[in-house]
């Protein structure tokens, strides 16, 4: 193939591999159906409670995206994309709220200042 090729255009043009493709996320559909599951029941739970008068069953825990990535500053979780708009904000924020905390003073009563007592030099000396 290769003696075939010499001389002719072909020869110049170099194979392409093919790309790789992205690794795409893995479907953590079981974990949505366990979480619909566990929401349904609860909600069957609080309605036979609301007609028999009994107390409300404990709400469920949030369940956590694993897919999600929690914010450093204030602990809130986003998808990847809004991840990084929101920490890239969150960051310059808590480093204004933080100046802010430290040039202002408290709202309300300021500290007393004490009056300095009048100095010997000033006042005037008296003869016996």
């Amino acid at each position: 193939m290769k003696q075939r090729l010499q001389g002719t255009e072909i020869m110049t043009i170099k194979k392409q591999h093919p790309q790789k493709k992205q690794p795409e996320k893995k479907s953590n559909w079981r974990q949505h159906n366990e979480d619909f599951v566990n929401a349904i029941q609860s909600a069957k739970q609080v309605s036979k409670a609301l007609k028999e008068g009994r107390s409300l069953p404990p709400p469920l825990p949030p369940s956590i995206n694993p897919d999600y990535i929690q914010c450093p500053h204030c602990s809130q979780r986003f998808n990847e994309a809004a991840a990084e708009r929101h920490i890239k904000f969150c960051e310059e924020q808590a480093i204004c709220h933080a100046f802010a905390a430290k040039t202002t003073r408290p709202v309300g009563k300021q500290p007393v200042t004490q009056r300095k007592p009048p100095a010997a030099a000033a006042l005037p000396l008296q003869k016996v």
